[in-house]
């Protein structure tokens, strides 16, 4: 008598679990086209519209983690910070990328994905595959690469590796990760790259990172770090906003007066 009643209680847990594998942003919004890509890692991003110039946003690291010490099992993140910024984001073509095993977590997919190795060389082909396939499906020549929060370090190394990145812009991004584990007093994130070592690499890349003053997550010595180990005469602009922290929602209600204006060609 307990197995049929056992069973029906997990049949009853799968109907009420969450959906997870599309944006509740994005849901029923037939102008957002998904795209993936299942190798080196999975990974999924959205686009909507055509144009010359594609301003893709890239999402935070998501629920890496659900304590200090916990890893979680799925690193979607429940307020995704990218997304809300390029929903408020009129240009004309926009893309929304998913970091690897975020919407959808597979066999593929180990937790390190998603902890230490949240920013490795394996993660970073993945995120560039998709990224090459938002291009193709936008029609576009050139990007303008938008990360928020450790988007804004996948951003920044996909920058230092591409030819047709024509601005790079970040929000609350983790620009020197050496730094941000020293700051908050955790273990150095083992197998990733960190984005200040790819500085000297953007020496031409016009780029803006805005970071607020009541961020403790990722205050604005971060941005600072990485900017100090530009080539002199980088064209790169801190900005950093008073009384703003690392809130999702306050970001992309600011965000069409703050961002910064997609290059003409």
């Amino acid at each position: 008598m307990r197995r049929p009643a056992l069973l029906l209680l997990c049949l009853a847990l799968l109907c009420c679990a969450p959906d997870r594998s599309v944006p509740q942003d994005l849901k029923g919004r037939a102008d957002w086209v998904p795209l993936s890509v299942d190798s080196p890692l999975p990974a999924k991003a959205w686009v909507r519209g055509q144009g010359e110039i594609l301003v893709a946003y890239i999402e935070g690291d998501g629920r890496a983690y659900v304590t200090r010490n916990q890893a979680a099992l799925d690193p979607t993140p429940r307020e995704p910070g990218a997304l809300l910024l390029a929903c408020a984001d009129p240009a004309p073509a926009v893309a929304y990328l998913g970091r690897a095993c975020q919407y959808g977590v597979s066999a593929a997919c180990g937790q390190a994905d998603w902890t230490t190795a949240r920013f490795s060389e394996t993660a970073l082909a993945a995120e560039n595959a998709l990224l090459d396939r938002a291009k193709a499906a936008a029609r576009a020549e050139r990007l303008v690469l938008c990360g928020w929060s450790g988007g804004g370090a996948m951003a920044a190394l996909l920058a230092a590796r591409r030819s047709d990145v024509a601005l790079l812009v970040t929000v609350c991004g983790n620009l020197d990760s050496a730094l941000w584990t020293r700051i908050h007093g955790v273990p150095p994130l083992e197998g990733s790259l960190n984005p200040a070592d790819s500085a000297p690499r953007l020496g031409r890349l016009p780029q803006v990172h805005f970071s607020g003053t009541a961020d403790t997550v990722v205050p604005p010595e971060i941005a600072a770090s990485f900017a100090r180990n530009l080539p002199a005469g980088t064209p790169c602009e801190l900005r950093v906003l008073p009384g703003l922290g690392h809130e999702p929602g306050a970001w992309a209600a600011a965000w069409p007066q703050l961002m910064p204006a997609v290059p003409s060609r």
